[in-house]
């Protein structure tokens, strides 16, 4: 594949310029909404159409270790406001000792204007299985909510669905468990807006899901025909691997697309794909680095590398959810000293003029931007921003084969 300088100036800037100007998923008003104060909030003054759609942040009732149903209010029980969205393990209560395994309920209370026809909310996934009601009738549902692991079913599916409000008042109550998973609660918000705010947001995330797994895939599949057909060379076998094993990455998390063509599957099934194919496409990923530049390679590091990947592969295939759900912070320390170390290895290769190293060096480079902004986004600093990965990767790959 033959570039000139233009060409490359042109893709590097389009990808920064995607980093500064593309609008984040979850940017969803155009002006600062009402927050919810004390599980109330006054929408009655907010015209979806004009002002956009509404994340439903704030302080919602909290009623931990208990399992509250919409005819069971108003309740004599006395609730918490902690901020919501926030996963439990963060947490801090002077009536409760609050842990990420259990179960609670939440209610917030909306006021709107009574003009309103047909609106839309959209529900995140949580940590692990929910049910919401709206004004008193089930509005969706993911697993089953228990009050113990035997009784209880993880699920993962993020559903966006409209209603009728059929009043001026909305209430919603929300019950979640978790007894399996790290992390308990829930950590992204609830969205009300029209249903083509919603609903157009959602095809867009998914027709970017399903565009770069396609050409993960198809790449993936190219280079492998490339090694079975051609020059069996080891490199491309690897970094064939490693982009079908990534695929994954795209359609199975975040939005769990494949969730809705399997609703039966088994929680625990998809979760250890989810971390394996994390974990070993950076392991193939490496085999593929260390075939390429094998006099910049220091095997010493790499084999450190390798090593502490594969045991975390043997974590994700062995333990149980709440051990190897455990190992996602440490990975992105991981992750970071590989791509660290991938930059250290392309640019010795660049100094000693490798056929192509200068490639490597722009693909690095946009890749330890998108690493870095998926991580600030995991950690809560970054909203998603699913249009720039998307770039992002697809200028990895562009400049990496």
């Amino acid at each position: 594949m033959v570039f000139n300088k233009n060409s490359i100036l042109v893709l590097v800037v389009l990808f920064f310029s995607a980093v500064s100007l593309m609008q984040p998923a979850h940017a969803v008003n155009k002006k600062p909404a009402p927050g919810v104060k004390q599980g109330v909030v006054d929408l009655r003054n907010w015209n979806f159409d004009v002002d956009g759609a509404v994340a439903l942040t704030g302080e919602w009732e909290f009623y931990w270790d208990t399992l509250l149903f919409p005819r069971d209010f108003p309740t004599q029980l006395k609730p918490e406001y902690p901020f919501f969205p926030v996963t439990w393990n963060h947490l801090v209560s002077d009536s409760n000792d609050i842990s990420h395994f259990g179960y609670a309920t939440y209610r917030v209370v909306l006021h709107i204007d009574s003009s309103w026809q047909v609106l839309a909310l959209s529900v995140p996934a949580v940590y692990t299985s929910y049910k919401l009601w709206l004004n008193g009738q089930l509005f969706s549902k993911n697993g089953k909510v228990g009050t113990s692991k035997k009784n209880s079913i993880p699920f993962w599916l993020p559903v966006t669905k409209s209603f009728t409000p059929g009043s001026d008042k909305i209430e919603l109550v929300l019950q979640i468990s978790n007894f399996e998973h790290n992390k308990g609660g829930i950590s992204q918000p609830v969205i009300i807006g029209t249903p083509l705010q919603l609903f157009t947001v959602r095809e867009q995330q998914l027709s970017v899901a399903l565009l770069l797994t396609g050409a993960l895939i198809m790449g993936g599949l190219f280079f492998l025909g490339l090694f079975m057909f051609g020059r069996q060379d080891k490199a491309i076998l690897y970094f064939s691997i490693f982009t079908i094993t990534y695929s994954y990455r795209i359609i199975g998390t975040d939005l769990y697309f494949l969730h809705s063509f399997f609703p039966h599957i088994q929680w625990i099934i998809t979760t250890r794909l989810e971390y394996l194919t994390l974990f070993l496409s950076t392991y193939f990923f490496m085999r593929f680095l260390e075939i390429v530049y094998s006099h910049e390679n220091s095997k010493i590091m790499a084999g450190f590398l390798k090593v502490t990947t594969l045991i975390l592969v043997v974590l994700s295939l062995f333990f149980p959810a709440s051990i190897f759900t455990l190992t996602i912070d440490p990975f992105l320390f991981i992750l970071l000293i590989y791509v660290g170390y991938g930059i250290f290895i392309i640019v010795n290769a660049a100094r000693h003029k490798r056929e192509g190293s200068q490639y490597a060096v722009i693909s690095f480079s946009i890749l330890f931007i998108v690493i870095g902004l998926q991580t600030l986004n995991y950690l809560g600093y970054l909203p998603y921003l699913p249009y720039v990965y998307f770039l992002g990767y697809i200028l990895f790959f562009f400049f990496q084969s």
